[in-house]
């Protein structure tokens, strides 16, 4: 029955979930005031924006790569080159945003900030892997035994 509920629903809804989800963990981790909420999420949504655009980019390179294993060097050295700078844009990225933070949110909270995507991949991940959501040992061998893999 979830799994006739899930492909009743629309797509991109697992993504608005994970939103969802990402909005709340961050909420409450940096534990942030009215005041606060209503400085960050427009900054932080602004910043998200600019990272996915970068990433979206670095996403190319690499599918570029993936179907093309053998670039000859000159291409190796030309699509490392690109990776690098998308890297480094994002660094930037991410430093520029947290220096404006810091205008409104503690010290302490930007560091929490700071170390969140990271945090909130495990607690996704660890969320996900739990037997209710589709994940973990016990749910793979309750779907073997049921046939459906």
């Amino acid at each position: 029955m979830a799994q006739e509920k899930r492909r009743d629903q629309p797509p991109g809804n697992d993504n608005e979930r994970i939103q969802s989800v990402k909005i709340a963990f961050i909420t409450d981790l940096l534990e942030l005031s009215p005041t606060q909420a209503q400085q960050f999420w427009p900054l932080f949504n602004e910043y998200s924006a600019k990272y996915k655009a970068l990433a979206d980019q670095w996403m190319e390179v690499a599918k570029l790569v993936r179907k093309n294993p053998k670039l000859n060097e000159k291409e190796s050295e030309k699509n490392l080159k690109r990776i690098l700078e998308l890297q480094e844009k994002q660094d930037s990225l991410k430093r520029q945003y947290l220096t404006e933070y810091e205008k409104f949110l503690s010290k302490n909270q930007v560091l929490k900030l700071a170390l969140i995507e990271s945090s909130f991949k495990r607690f996704l991940l660890k969320h996900m892997r739990r037997p209710q959501h589709g994940g973990g040992p016990e749910h793979r061998k309750h779907r073997k035994k049921m046939g459906s893999e």
